[in-house]
C-alpha cells in the first residue's frame, strides 16, 4: 500500500502547447510573480517542465505563492499536510493553510478546515501511523475520468458572456466515471499558463465518483478591480492520484476592465392630493430622481433617507430603498410619504439622502431643504427608466422636472405696469383631473416674475380656483387696468377644463366646483373678454391651455358632458385683446406627460426662455402653432392646432406687441 501522491493540476501536454518555458516561468516566479510560482510548484510536484519531481521544492514554491495571496496553491500546501504528500503528515499545519485558502476566497477549501479540524480535535498526531492515509487503488478496477464535452458552460451574473472586473463567475461542466472502480480525491482545476491581473481561478474537490455515475460541478473564477480588458485562455482538467484524470479542455473568455459608475441624486419634486401648499398635518410626497451618470453598472444600491424630528416617514417601507443594480445612464424614481406634525418647530425643513452601493465610493450624498407653505404639484412626474449596456452612448442627466421648470432666466429689468392673473385648475370636485394644470399655472408665474420682470405683487396666482375665485381675481385685474387709465399692460392665464354651452355652442371656463354639464357654474369665456376689453389697457393677452368641447385634456370626454365633441364658439375678443388660445373649437388640449406639462403651455414656455421673453406677439404665435401641431401628431397621434384670435379693433399691430 503505497500513500496517496500529489495531486497533478494540468497535464505536460498543456504546458507544452504554450510558449512559456521552464525559465521563463522560474524568472516570473523569482520576481514575486504568485502565479508562477504556483506553476513553479505544480512542475516539481509532477517532475514536468524539464525538472525532476522534489516535493520539497514543490512545497517551497507552493508556499511562496500562497503567502502572496494564490488560494489554490495555499490549498495544496494544505493538501500536502493533510495527506503526508513529500511531508511528515501534520493537520495542525494543513488546517493552518487551508484556512489561509478559504481566507483569500477560495470556498472548496472549508470542508477540508472541518476535516482537518475533526482530527486535530481527537488528538491525531502525524506520528500515529493509523492516520496515514492509505491509497485502496486496484490497478485491475481503475477509474477513467472524462469531462463531458458538450456540458462545460460559462456562468456570469452579468449575463454579457464575460468576466468583468469585481465579478465573481462560474465554469460547470459534467464530470463522468468511464472506469471500473470508484475514484477518489479528483480534484477539478481551472488554469491558465500566464497569470492574468486581478483575475483569480479556483479549484473543486469531487466527491467520490462510483464507476459508470456522473456528477455536475461549478469551478469559481474570481476577479478584482485591477482586471483589463482582454482575453483569458483558460484550460480545465479534472485530475486523479493516479495519472488517470480528465484530457483537458482549453476555453478562451473575454476580460472587461472596471467601468465606475456614479450614483446620484439629480432632481427631486414635491406633490401633494390637492397640488397647493407644504403645510403641517398635511400629507405630501417628496419624489427622488436617483441616477447613474456614468457607464459602469452600479449593485447593490441603497437609499437611506433621514427626517428631522417632527417630521414623520408614512410609510411601511421605512426609510430605505434597495435596487439590486442601476446601470449606466439609468435612472430610478424614488418616493418617501412624508408628514409634517405639529411638533416640529422652525420653517425649513432639512432632508439628508445617503446613497450606498457595493464599492462604497462612488455615489453622492444629497442634502435638501423644504420651505413650510412653499408650492407643491399635484402629480408625480413618470420617469422613463433606461438601462444600456453600451460604453460608448452619452449619457443625459434625467430629470423630475421639465427643462422648462430649470435655469429660468432671470431679467434685469422691472416690468411695474404689468399686471398677471394665473389660474391653474386641476383638482376638480365633479369632474375627472386635468393633469399637470396647477404645475401650468405655477410655472408660468416664475415666468412672469423672473423672465418678463413682473414684481410679486402684480402677479395673482390661483390654483385650483372656485368660481368666485375666478370672479374675484378677473374683478382685480380689471380694476387694476381702470385705475391705470391705459397705461398698464395685463396678462390673463388659463389651465383647466373648458366646456360649450350645448344650445349656443358658447365657451365656458370651468372652475373646480363646477359642473361640466351646467354651464350656469362657467364662467363664460365671452364675459371674461368684456371685463378685460372694455376697460383701457396697453394690450391684454389671454393664454388658454384649455378645451371647449366638452373633452379632457388626457383625451376622452367629461364624465358629465355629451359623448362627442362640440365645435364652441369662443366668440370675438374686444378692445385691445388677443387671445391664444391651445387648439381649435373642436379638437383636445392635450398634455405634454413626459414634460409634465400641458402640450401648449410647455413650447408656450419653451420660447420665452429661449427668448428670454424678449418675443413680438406674433413670432411667439408662430413658434407655439408650429411645434404644438407637428409635436401632437407625433406623440398624440392626433391633431392638437393652437390659434391666435385678436379683436378686430387691433387688425394687424399686435403682432409687434410684446409681454412686457
Amino acid at each position: 500500500m503505497k500513500k496517496v501522491i500529489m495531486l497533478m493540476l494540468l497535464t505536460l501536454i498543456y504546458f507544452n502547447v504554450k510558449a512559456q518555458t521552464i525559465d521563463q516561468i522560474r524568472t516570473k516566479a523569482s520576481l514575486g510573480d504568485a502565479y508562477s510560482q504556483y506553476l513553479m510548484g505544480w512542475s516539481y510536484a509532477n517532475g514536468a517542465n524539464g525538472v525532476k519531481n522534489d516535493y520539497q521544492q514543490a512545497l517551497s514554491w507552493f508556499k511562496q505563492a500562497g503567502v502572496n495571496g494564490y488560494a489554490p496553491a495555499a490549498y495544496y500546501v494544505g493538501w500536502m499536510y493533510c495527506y503526508g504528500e513529500g511531508v511528515t503528515q501534520n493537520y495542525n499545519e494543513a488546517l493552518a493553510w487551508y484556512a489561509k485558502a478559504k481566507e483569500l476566497g477560495m470556498a472548496e477549501a472549508k470542508p477540508m478546515i472541518a476535516y482537518c479540524q475533526n482530527y486535530a480535535k481527537s488528538g491525531s498526531s502525524s506520528n500515529n501511523k493509523d492516520n496515514i492515509v492509505i491509497d485502496d487503488f486496484n490497478p485491475s478496477t481503475p477509474p477513467i475520468i472524462q469531462i463531458v464535452a458538450n456540458s462545460v458552460r460559462f456562468v456570469d451574473p452579468s449575463g454579457n458572456n464575460a468576466i468583468d472586473a469585481g465579478e465573481k463567475c462560474y465554469i460547470k461542466f459534467k464530470v463522468t466515471n468511464k472506469g471500473k472502480g470508484a475514484a477518489s480525491r479528483c480534484v477539478a482545476n481551472i488554469l491558465s499558463a500566464d497569470p492574468i491581473m486581478g483575475l483569480t481561478l479556483g479549484s473543486v474537490g469531487l466527491p467520490t465518483l462510483q464507476a459508470g455515475k456522473t456528477t455536475e460541478i461549478q469551478i469559481p473564477i474570481s476577479s478584482d478591480l485591477n482586471l483589463k480588458n482582454g482575453k483569458a485562455d483558460l484550460v480545465i482538467q479534472v485530475n486523479e492520484p493516479h495519472g488517470l484524470g480528465s484530457d483537458p479542455i482549453q476555453l478562451a473568455v473575454a476580460t472587461k476592465q472596471f467601468v465606475a459608475p456614479k450614483l446620484e441624486i439629480v432632481d427631486y419634486a414635491i406633490t401633494s392630493a390637492d397640488g397647493k401648499t407644504l403645510k403641517k398635518k398635511m400629507p405630501f410626497d417628496i419624489q427622488l430622481l436617483l441616477q447613474n451618470t456614468q457607464h459602469g453598472n452600479a449593485e447593490d444600491v441603497t437609499v437611506d433617507f433621514t427626517v428631522p424630528k417632527g417630521v414623520m416617514i408614512a410609510d411601511e417601507n421605512g426609510a430605505s430603498r434597495s435596487f439590486s443594480s442601476i446601470s449606466g445612464g439609468a435612472s430610478k424614481s424614488v418616493v418617501f410619504p412624508l408628514l409634517v406634525t405639529d411638533n416640529y418647530k422652525g420653517n425649513s425643513i432639512p432632508l439628508d439622502i445617503k446613497i450606498h452601493e457595493k464599492y462604497g465610493k462612488y455615489a453622492i450624498n444629497k442634502h435638501i431643504d423644504l420651505q413650510l407653505n412653499q408650492t407643491m404639484a399635484a402629480n408625480k412626474i413618470v420617469v422613463e427608466e433606461k438601462d444600456s449596456d453600451s460604453k460608448s452612448f452619452d449619457i443625459q442627466v434625467a430629470s423630475l422636472t421639465s427643462d422648462v421648470d430649470k435655469d429660468i432666466p432671470i431679467t434685469n429689468s422691472q416690468a411695474d405696469n404689468v399686471f398677471a392673473v394665473i389660474i391653474g385648475n386641476e383638482s376638480y370636485n365633479k369632474e375627472t383631473g386635468v393633469p399637470f394644470a396647477a404645475n401650468d399655472g405655477k410655472i408660468f408665474a416664475e415666468y412672469c416674475k423672473n423672465v418678463l420682470g413682473l414684481p410679486q405683487e402684480n402677479i395673482h396666482l390661483a390654483i385650483n380656483a372656485t368660481l368666485n375665485d375666478m370672479k374675484h381675481e378677473i374683478g382685480w385685474l380689471n380694476k387694476v387696468l381702470e385705475t391705470r387709465k391705459g397705461k398698464a399692460k395685463a396678462i390673463f392665464y388659463y389651465a383647466g377644463h373648458g366646456i360649450p354651452d350645448e344650445a349656443s355652442k358658447n365657451a365656458y371656463l370651468l372652475p373646480v366646483d363646477g359642473y361640466g354639464n351646467d354651464v350656469s357654474t362657467g364662467y363664460p369665456l365671452e364675459k371674461l373678454y368684456a371685463d378685460l376689453g372694455n376697460v383701457p389697457s396697453q394690450s391684454v393677452t389671454v393664454f388658454l391651455d384649455a378645451c371647449f368641447s366638452g373633452a379632457k385634456r388626457e383625451g376622452g370626454m367629461l364624465a358629465s358632458a355629451r359623448g362627442i365633441a362640440l365645435k364652441a364658439n369662443r366668440g370675438i375678443p374686444v378692445g385691445n385683446v388677443v387671445v391664444f388660445s391651445a387648439a381649435q373649437g373642436d379638437e383636445t388640449a392635450y398634455p405634454y406627460k413626459k414634460e409634465g406639462h400641458g402640450l401648449f403651455t410647455y413650447y408656450l414656455l419653451k420660447e420665452l426662455k429661449n427668448t428670454k421673453g424678449d418675443v413680438t406677439l406674433k413670432q411667439l404665435g408662430n413658434f407655439v402653432t408650429e411645434k404644438v401641431s407637428q409635436q401632437s401628431i407625433v406623440i398624440n397621434s392626433k391633431p392638437q392646432t393652437p390659434t391666435i384670435i385678436p379683436a378686430k379693433t387691433i387688425s394687424d399691430s399686435w403682432e409687434n406687441w410684446k409681454l412686457r
